[in-house]
C-alpha cells in the first residue's frame, strides 16, 4: 500500500498536477500583484494631480497675493496724488484675492494644516493696521511713520512666513505621493520571475521524460510571461522619469515663487526706505533681498540655474526675461539711490513709484509666468505618467490569463498521454 502511494505520487502524471497547480497559483499572484501595483500607483498619481495641485495653487496665489498687497501699501505711503489712489485700489484688490485663495485653502485643507488657522486672524489684523495707517498717515509729508512700517514688518514677521508653510505642507505631501507611486514592484516582478523559472523547469523535465525538444503551449506562457515583465518594467521606467519630472518642476516652483516674494519684499522695503526715519532699516532689507534675488555676484545665480535646468520652454523664456527685469530694477534702483543721497527726494519718489515700480511689476509678471508655465508642466507630466502606469494592470492580467490558459493546455496534454 505505502509502496503503491510512493508510485503514485512519483509519477510523471501526478508531478504534472502538480506542476499545473503550482504554475496557475504562481501566475495568478503575479498577475493580481501586477494589478495591485499598478492600480496602487495609479491612484498615488491621480492624487497627485487632481487633488493636490489644485491646493498648491491656491496656496501659490495666497502667498503671492499678499506680498503683492504688503508691495502696493508700501508705495501707497510714498505716494502722493491720483498714483497713491491707484495704489489704495491694487492692495485692495490684492487683499481680498489673498482672501479668496486662503479661503479656497481652507476648503481643501483636509485635515486642515494647523498653519493655517493663525493666518485669518492675522490677516484682519495686517488689513487694520493697514487702515489705521491710511487714517494718521495720508500723504508722504506726514510726520507719522511708524504705523507702515509696523504693518510692513507685520506681513514679513508673520503672515508671509505662514503663508509657504502651508504651501510646504502641502507639496510635502505631492512628494511622498510621487515617491509612492514610482516605488519599485519588487513583489510582482519577483513572482513573475519566479513563475519563469519554474515554468522552464518543467519544460526542461518534459524535455527528459518525453524526448521532445519543444511544448507549444509552455514556451508560448514562458514567452507571455516574459512579455508582461518587460512591459511591466518599460511603464515604470517611464512613470519613474515623468516623476523625476514632476518632482523637478515642483523644486523649480518653489525657487520662482520665493524669488517672486522676495522681489515684492524688496519693492515694499525700496518705498519704505524713502519715509522718514526708514532709510537705515529698510535699506538694508532691500540690500538683503536684492542679495538672495541676484546672488553675491550680481549673476542672479539661483533664476539662472532655473532657467539652464528648465525642460519646458515657457518656463525656460520667462526666467530668462526675469533675469533682464531684475538687472533693469538694479539700474533703476542705482538711480533712485543716487538722487536721495543727492537730496532730491522727490525725484527719488517718482522714481519708485514710476520706474521702479514699472521694473519690479515686469519681474512680478515674468515670475508669474514662469509659475504658470511650471504649473502646466506639472499636469502635463503628471498626465504623462497616469498615461503610463494605468494600463498596466489590465495588460498584465490579460497576458497572465492567456499564459494560464497556454500552460495549462500544455501540461494537460502531456498529462493525457498517460491515461
Amino acid at each position: 500500500m505505502l509502496q503503491r502511494l510512493r508510485a503514485t505520487v512519483g509519477s510523471t502524471p501526478t508531478r504534472l498536477v502538480s506542476a499545473l497547480v503550482t504554475l496557475v497559483v504562481a501566475g495568478t499572484s503575479y498577475g493580481l500583484t501586477g494589478y495591485g501595483g499598478a492600480s496602487d500607483a495609479h491612484s498615488d498619481v491621480a492624487m497627485m494631480r487632481s487633488g493636490g495641485r489644485p491646493f498648491t495653487v491656491d496656496a501659490q496665489t495666497l502667498y503671492t497675493k499678499l506680498s503683492d498687497a504688503d508691495a502696493s501699501a508700501s508705495a501707497e505711503f510714498v505716494a502722493t496724488g491720483a498714483q497713491q489712489v491707484a495704489l489704495r485700489k491694487q492692495h485692495d484688490a490684492d487683499m481680498s484675492a489673498a482672501a479668496a485663495s486662503l479661503t479656497k485653502v481652507i476648503a481643501e485643507s483636509h485635515p486642515m494644516s494647523p498653519d493655517i488657522e493663525p493666518l485669518v486672524a492675522d490677516l484682519s489684523r495686517y488689513q487694520g493696521m493697514v487702515m489705521a495707517a491710511r487714517l494718521r498717515n495720508p500723504t508722504v509729508h506726514t510726520a507719522e511713520a511708524t504705523s507702515p512700517a509696523a504693518a510692513s514688518r507685520w506681513m514679513h514677521n508673520t503672515l508671509l512666513p505662514a503663508a509657504p508653510d502651508v504651501y510646504g505642507a502641502e507639496t510635502g505631501r505631492l512628494s511622498m505621493q510621487g515617491r509612492d507611486a514610482a516605488t519599485y514592484p519588487y513583489y510582482g516582478v519577483g513572482l513573475g520571475i519566479a513563475t519563469i523559472a519554474f515554468l522552464l523547469l518543467v519544460q526542461w523535465y518534459l524535455t527528459r521524460r518525453t524526448r521532445r525538444r519543444l511544448n507549444i503551449g509552455l514556451g508560448a506562457a514562458t514567452l507571455l510571461i516574459a512579455g508582461a515583465l518587460i512591459y511591466q518594467n518599460v511603464a515604470w521606467a517611464g512613470l519613474q522619469q515623468h516623476l523625476r519630472s514632476v518632482q523637478a518642476i515642483a523644486n523649480q516652483t518653489t525657487t520662482l515663487l520665493t524669488a517672486r516674494v522676495d522681489a515684492r519684499g524688496a519693492t515694499s522695503d525700496e518705498a519704505l526706505a524713502l519715509m522718514p526715519g526708514g532709510a537705515t532699516e529698510f535699506e538694508a532689507d532691500f540690500d538683503l533681498a536684492m542679495t538672495a534675488l541676484v546672488g553675491p555676484d550680481g549673476r542672479a545665480d539661483t533664476l539662472a540655474a532655473v532657467e539652464r535646468e528648465a525642460t519646458d520652454p515657457g518656463v525656460r523664456t520667462a526666467t530668462g526675461r526675469a533675469i533682464a527685469d531684475l538687472r533693469a530694477w538694479r539700474t533703476v534702483d542705482a538711480d533712485l539711490q543716487h538722487s536721495e543721497d543727492a537730496g532730491d527726494h522727490t525725484t527719488a519718489v517718482d522714481a519708485v513709484v514710476g520706474p521702479a515700480s514699472s521694473a519690479s511689476d515686469a519681474l512680478d509678471r515674468d515670475l508669474g509666468a514662469a509659475i504658470a508655465s511650471a504649473n502646466q508642466a506639472f499636469v502635463r507630466e503628471s498626465r504623462a505618467a497616469a498615461g503610463d502606469i494605468q494600463p498596466v494592470g489590465i495588460v498584465v492580467v490579460i497576458i497572465t490569463l492567456f499564459a494560464l490558459v497556454g500552460l495549462s493546455v500544455g501540461i494537460m496534454r502531456r498529462h493525457s498521454e498517460y491515461r
